[in-house]
């Protein structure tokens, strides 16, 4: 008999002939001793021996299978020829081929080319060529799945998508559609996985009756209307991501979330409402982004519930009160990344946030938090990112700051910081942006921090920085930008050592006290046009610093 199997993308080769071959023996073997009363075969036993033929035409390959014969002698009865024929129709016939199918495509390797056959037909050897018609393959959904992703289509304004492969067409199985995914088991829709898209118009609430669907991912498209009310229903849903869209309506749905969630990313939208206190109870929640809507109301202090919470993002909306210290009580063990900056908190900033010793970025920036940064700062070993810039901050930076080895942006500007900054930071040799800008801060300018050769954003502008500027300034060779004006710094402005001040690009001085003539090898800079700003207090202020304008100093400040 023959079986011939449509719309290959390629030829196969051996080795995936041979996948074929073992599936199909091995399905015609249950096949047969599952019909075993019906028949006179007992006792089956090797029933297929090789494929004799493989044929290839563009699309289509055609396997010939041949049997020798040989069943158990003990039986009593052997088959007829007839009794054969029968069975290889019943088996490669009706539904009993659509078992087949999902046989096959069950058994082979995902690498395997038969993987994306559309049709099988059966026939006999004497022809060598299907007798019957193509029968569609099967999909392994059920039409209910098939009727709600064709409205999901339509909705969505499918004929618009960036790439709608295989959607709607009756000849493609609805897994093979493109962004869906029927996962191992191959019988429901598991995955919808269409980000960056195209997709516009609304989510319709029939995609909550897709009972097994795990990963929604309709990242970065133009959706617009509320986020499906009945999520809930979704008892398998692990990952919902409908973030960079236009959505509106309450950022949480009406009727909750499924309890098996662990990501819910609904960011950059025009979602409203408050985070239900009912957040607490999923405990197997790891991420949480919620930023960049228009939230009110406060942090609820249930969410001390989110014990597996890694990422926590509520940026730029409405949200008021203070920091629940539940929330990082609960999650002191897992949480990696924290963002509430630009909102409207306020408080101390709470003692059981510095016991979240797996956090790796801390955004807390632009909101009306007061108090000081404590001692405890340096268990924070793995922190990279610490932004709290843009607040009512005091006192004094402790010097456990210099344990945070880990650091790539120090961002503490627009506070009241004050007293002399810790100069023990040589240890921080991944850091990248420093800036403590309009702070009260005093006494020398750290010259450790220079000794990190990976620095290359420094501002240290507008505080009372005083003593002169370190001789260590452009050891970092990737600096690009310094910004020293706006303190009480004296003395002369160092030379640029050799093979340093490759990438400085902004030199800012003005509104100090320093003097003395601008070093030639910091105007070379300028001339080589490396460095596009270098601004002094050149301008016949007294104290002032000699250099040439413009040929130097591109901008030079005077007396107000």
């Amino acid at each position: 008999f023959v079986l011939s199997y449509i719309r290959l993308r390629r030829e196969p080769n051996d080795a995936e002939y041979r996948e074929v071959w073992q599936a199909t023996h091995e399905y015609l073997e249950e096949f047969m001793e599952g019909e075993f009363n019906q028949t006179s075969l007992t006792n089956l036993d090797d029933f297929l021996t090789s494929a004799v033929q493989t044929r290839y035409e563009p699309g289509e390959a055609e396997v010939s299978f041949r049997s020798t014969g040989l069943f158990n002698p003990s039986s009593i009865f052997l088959p007829t020829q007839n009794e054969l024929n029968k069975l290889l129709e019943d088996a490669f016939s009706g539904q009993s081929l659509d078992e087949y199918i999902n046989w096959l495509l069950a058994s082979l390797s995902s690498s395997n080319i038969f993987n994306s056959i559309v049709f099988v037909t059966f026939g006999t050897a004497e022809t060598q060529r299907p007798a019957a018609m193509p029968t569609a393959v099967p999909s392994l959904t059920s039409d209910s799945e098939r009727l709600v992703l064709e409205e999901f289509y339509r909705a969505t304004n499918g004929a618009n998508w960036e790439d709608s492969e295989g959607w709607l067409s009756d000849n493609v199985s609805v897994c093979n559609w493109f962004g869906i995914s029927c996962g191992s088991s191959g019988i429901s829709v598991e995955h919808i996985i269409l980000p960056i898209n195209g997709l516009s118009g609304t989510i319709p609430e029939s995609i909550v009756t897709l009972s097994k669907l795990s990963v929604v991912d309709l990242f970065a498209n133009k959706l617009q209307g509320t986020i499906p009310s009945n999520l809930a229903g979704l008892q398998s849903l692990e990952v919902w991501n409908s973030s960079l869209n236009e959505l509106f309506g309450p950022v949480i749905p009406i009727n909750g979330l499924p309890s098996a969630l662990k990501k819910y990313h609904v960011s950059f939208n025009m979602l409203s409402g408050t985070i239900p206190e009912e957040m607490g109870k999923f405990t197997g929640l790891e991420e949480l982004n919620l930023g960049n809507n228009s939230i009110v109301g406060e942090i609820p202090d249930t969410l001390g519930g989110l014990t597996s919470l890694r990422t926590f993002l509520v940026q730029d909306n409405f949200l008021s009160g203070v920091l629940p210290v539940s929330l990082f009580r609960g999650a002191s063990g897992s949480l990696e990344l924290f963002r509430s900056n630009s909102n409207f908190l306020y408080g101390f900033l709470p003692t059981e946030l510095y016991s979240c010793t797996a956090l790796q970025a801390l955004y807390l920036g632009d909101n009306f938090f007061s108090g000081t940064i404590s001692t405890d700062i340096g268990r924070l070993q793995r922190l990279g990112t610490l932004s709290v810039s843009s607040n009512n901050l005091s006192g004094p930076i402790p010097t456990e700051v210099g344990d945070l080895v880990s650091l790539e942006t120090f961002q503490i500007n627009d506070n009241f910081f004050a007293g002399a900054f810790p100069d023990n930071l040589s240890r921080w040799n991944r850091i990248d942006f420093f800036d403590v800008v309009e702070n009260q801060f005093t006494g020398a300018l750290p010259s450790s921090i220079f000794e990190n050769p990976s620095l290359r954003l420094a501002y240290f502008s507008n505080n009372t920085f005083s003593g002169s500027i370190p001789s260590n300034y452009l050891d970092p060779l990737t600096l690009r930008d310094l910004y020293l004006d706006g303190n009480n710094l004296v003395g002369s402005v160092p030379d640029v050592p050799d093979d340093s001040g490759f990438f400085l690009n902004e030199f800012l001085l003005q509104d100090n006290s320093l003097t003395g003539p601008m070093p030639g090898s910091v105007c070379a800079l300028r001339v080589d046009a490396i460095l596009d700003d270098l601004w002094s207090d050149c301008g016949g202020i007294t104290p002032e610093v000699e250099c040439d304008f413009p040929e130097c100093c591109n901008r030079c400040f005077q007396d107000d």
